[in-house]
């Protein structure tokens, strides 16, 4: 009975890291630079065509729909915030000539 409830507990814990880790932008900035790196590349090229048609792909409209891509995507609004700013922060690393 301990070792079930004792399971639980950590099952709990982690999942509360786990999503507070999510909400962190600097969560999402290093998981970008780090295992996720392909899909930043892939927002640099997003970006770079889209500055190459005279859009920022960091307008406040763009971000928002951005954001909202990201909530129905099943995440909350603080997690999908959360992502879109650790985006732009990696991209700012990477690929700081886009705008």
């Amino acid at each position: 009975m301990r070792q079930i409830l004792a399971a639980g507990a950590a099952l709990l814990l982690c999942t509360s890291v786990r999503a507070q880790q999510g909400n962190s932008w600097l969560y999402w900035k290093d998981f970008l630079l780090g295992p996720a790196r392909d899909l930043l590349m892939e927002s640099c090229a997003t970006g770079r065509e889209a500055n190459a048609n005279g859009i920022s792909i960091f307008s406040p409209g763009l971000r928002k729909k951005t954001v909202q891509s990201h909530i129905k995507g099943d995440r909350s609004l603080k997690e999908a915030e959360a992502m879109v700013a650790g985006e732009a922060a990696a991209m700012g690393r990477v690929c700081p000539n886009v705008w």
